[in-house]
């Protein structure tokens, strides 16, 4: 992840366009998108005024690989939760 303080701001500035939420996001608890460059942008959908969380590609694409494999999925309730750490 972009560690520079200000990267959110800048990614604001210099990317204003086109926000995407999932279809099958609700009106609330989703998140939004932006693609610039080699930048992504990840936002609170309810305020797009809030924080942006800026990543490179690859770690976009590492993460996205991650949930399509199920990495982040909710533990059943018979399940054990182990933290990692």
């Amino acid at each position: 992840m972009n560690s520079a303080a200000n990267a959110g701001e800048g990614f604001l500035a210099e990317a204003p366009g086109v926000w995407r939420r999932g279809s099958l996001c609700t009106n609330s608890g989703c998140v939004e998108v932006a693609f610039h460059g080699p930048a992504v942008g990840v936002r609170d959908s309810k305020h797009s005024e809030s924080p942006v969380l800026v990543f490179d590609r690859g770690e976009w694409e590492e993460f996205i690989a991650a949930v399509k494999a199920g990495e982040f999925d909710a533990p059943r309730s018979d399940e054990q939760v182990t933290e990692t750490g």
